[in-house]
C-alpha cells in the first residue's frame, strides 16, 4: 500500500545478465520483474542502451521477452 509506482531497470536478455552487468542475476531480475506484475503496481520497464553492450537482436530478444511476461511499455 505504499508503493504507487516502480521503475523497473531491464538492464540485457536474461540470459545475459551477467555479461552486461557483470554478476549474476538475470533469473533474480525476471522472478522480481514478475512480483511487480502480480502485485499490480503501476510499473515502468526502462532500458539503458549502450551499443558496445547490446545489439539490435539483445534489443529484439529483450522485447520478446518483456512481451513474454506481460509487460505492453518499455
Amino acid at each position: 500500500p505504499w508503493v504507487e509506482w516502480v521503475g523497473f531497470d531491464f538492464k540485457a536478455p536474461f540470459a545475459a545478465y551477467a555479461r552486461v552487468t557483470g554478476r549474476p542475476g538475470g533469473e533474480a531480475a525476471r522472478a522480481s520483474l514478475r512480483a511487480l506484475r502480480r502485485a499490480g503496481v503501476a510499473l515502468e520497464v526502462r532500458t539503458t542502451w549502450h551499443p558496445a553492450l547490446l545489439d539490435a537482436a539483445a534489443l529484439g530478444a529483450m522485447a520478446d521477452e518483456l512481451v513474454a511476461e506481460g509487460v505492453d511499455e518499455w
